[in-house]
């Protein structure tokens, strides 16, 4: 998993990779998160590891924009159209396929952190394939 997020970092440092696609990342990493209905210590602390290597480009602080992401994913979340759209934003922010790529691995492992790939998680994986047009 660590070395997924490594790879998945180093795809996001690069000198053309640009705030949209964090803030993209946090969001569908947030996503990642509430959409078994269980918040995991282990979940958390890879954001938390993905929000220490990223370099920050915003006015908001990072503090401030998980607020507002939080809020958002949670609005989406007990709609699945709204879910989709949300994704649907999300994906138009990505540069390239592979960074939607590295973000789907990134966001696989996320779900898998707790050690259990529940069916949920595996539903809302599937959607984020489909919508990014990745496997």
């Amino acid at each position: 998993m660590l070395k997924s997020l490594q790879s998945f970092l180093g795809v996001l440092s690069q000198p053309e990779s640009h705030q949209d696609e964090r803030e993209a990342t946090i969001e569908l990493m947030i996503m990642t998160m509430y959409v078994d209905k269980s918040l995991k210590l282990a979940e958390d602390d890879v954001i938390n590891q993905y929000l220490s290597h990223i370099t920050w480009e915003s006015p908001l602080t990072i503090e401030q924009y998980l607020g507002k992401a939080t809020a958002r994913v949670r609005a989406s979340l007990s709609d699945a159209e709204k879910r989709k759209t949300l994704l649907e934003e999300i994906n138009t922010k990505f540069s390239s396929r592979e960074v939607k790529q590295q973000a789907l691995k990134a966001c696989h492992n996320l779900a898998a952190a707790d050690g259990d790939l529940i069916s949920e998680e595996k539903e809302f994986l599937d959607t984020v394939a489909q919508v990014f047009q990745v496997g």
